[in-house]
């Protein structure tokens, strides 16, 4: 549920963004059908599409293990072996994504 904030904020900027629009005689109808339909709009994404998707794609629950998982949008070459590296060195999770820390400039490695 994540995921479910933004969408619920920027519905709900663009409905209450409406209201003035709704009292006008001649835009107020069509305020309150974008209103009526942004409403029923954002329930459909938010409710009946990710079990529509479930449904069709048969996706199954998520095992206790992976649900703390970091969910990227993106895949990243290296990291599905990555968190049961950090894991085991004791590290937390995503430092091999920081770059390493450069040399001083007046050590012995640098030159």
């Amino acid at each position: 549920m994540r995921r479910s904030r933004p969408i619920l904020l920027t519905a709900a900027a663009a409905i209450f963004a409406m209201v003035p629009l709704s009292r006008s005689v001649f835009w107020g109808p069509m305020a309150i059908a974008l209103m009526g339909g942004l409403l029923v709009a954002t329930a459909l994404t938010l409710l009946f599409l990710p079990a529509l998707y479930a449904a069709w794609y048969r996706v199954k629950r998520p095992h206790a293990a992976t649900a703390g998982s970091v969910d990227l949008p993106f895949a990243l070459p290296g990291l599905a072996a990555a968190p049961a590296a950090d894991a085991a060195a004791g590290q937390p999770g995503l430092v091999h994504l920081l770059p390493a820390k450069p040399t001083p400039s007046g050590s012995a490695a640098a030159h």
